[in-house]
């Protein structure tokens, strides 16, 4: 935050993220905030679409399924195609391995579109 606002003159608020909650209850917590972002509150999810630190590689080379799962993500959200990001069941093994848990998935495409979404 300190590189976008240099002068910290907006407020910051961290929201914890509950890893024993399901797709859909993660998708609630992002659609609640959504209203902020309906206010003008600026949302921002930080870290990585695909999210396997089990899978790291250290020498900087990238899976083939990671950069498959993030140009599918690209093309989705570029489309404004959420049932599709929370179709995880559609998505198969290729979500599995780049997300093997959903929360810091979910919440972050939750507040993405409300309309778009049901949940």
């Amino acid at each position: 935050m300190k590189w976008l606002y240099p002068k910290a003159d907006i407020p910051v608020f961290q929201l914890s993220i509950d890893t024993s909650k399901e797709l859909d209850w993660q998708l609630s917590i992002g659609k609640t905030l959504s209203q902020l972002r309906d206010r003008g509150v600026l949302i921002l999810g930080s870290g990585n679409i695909v999210h396997n630190l089990r899978a790291l590689r250290f020498n900087g080379k990238a899976h083939d399924w990671t950069v498959e799962f993030d140009n599918y993500f690209a093309r989705q959200l570029t489309d404004c195609n959420f049932s599709a990001l929370t179709d995880i069941k559609k998505m198969g093994a290729l979500m599995k391995m780049a997300n093997p848990t959903v929360e810091h998935y979910a919440a972050a495409i939750g507040a993405a579109n409300k309309r778009q979404l049901s949940i």
